[in-house]
Parts: C-alpha cells; structure tokens; sequence
C-alpha cells in the first residue's frame, strides 16, 4: 500500500519439486509472483535481489508442496476422497 518498496526473494524447489516415494506423485513447485490474477501478473524467479513494488502491488508467494509418501490407489478410499474435497496433492 506504500510507495518505495522494495523486496529481495530467494526461494527452493521452483524449478525441481519435491519427489514423491513409494508410488506418491512429486510436489507442488513454489512460485513468487507480482499482481495474480491480474492482466499486469508476471512471476519472478526464484532469486531475486531487488524488485520494485509500486504501489497497491500484491506479492504472492506459493511455498512449495513436499512430495507424497505411497501409491493413492492403496489408501482408504474415504480418506482420498476428502482428499481430493479439500484441494489437496499437487496443482
């Protein structure tokens, strides 16, 4: 909401996700991103020194998603289904 702003980022797994065990798909990568879900939306790498925000700008940042331990298809399937209810497992 200021003027001036100024943020240096430095992330992991952007590029690389987690990897998954035993069956389990990867992660979620992380993402930095300036203006989502805005015509003006652009994503940063994931080292950034200095990056100006003007103002009314909005900085997301995703953290990135561990890997999954186990093949989906051998879990209870109630538990799977709330699962996938709430959005979870990698985007």
């Amino acid at each position: 909401l200021g003027d001036d702003i100024t943020v240096s980022l430095s992330g992991e797994r952007q590029h690389a996700p987690g990897p998954g065990m035993d069956g389990a798909g990867d992660g979620a990568l992380g993402v930095f991103s300036i203006d989502p879900d805005r015509p003006s939306a652009r994503t940063l790498s994931a080292a950034v020194g200095e990056e100006p925000l003007p103002r009314n700008s909005i900085l997301r940042v995703a953290t990135p998603g561990g890997g999954g331990w186990g093949d989906p298809s051998t879990r209870d399937r109630a538990l799977v289904e709330r699962d996938l209810r709430e959005e979870r497992g990698n985007k």
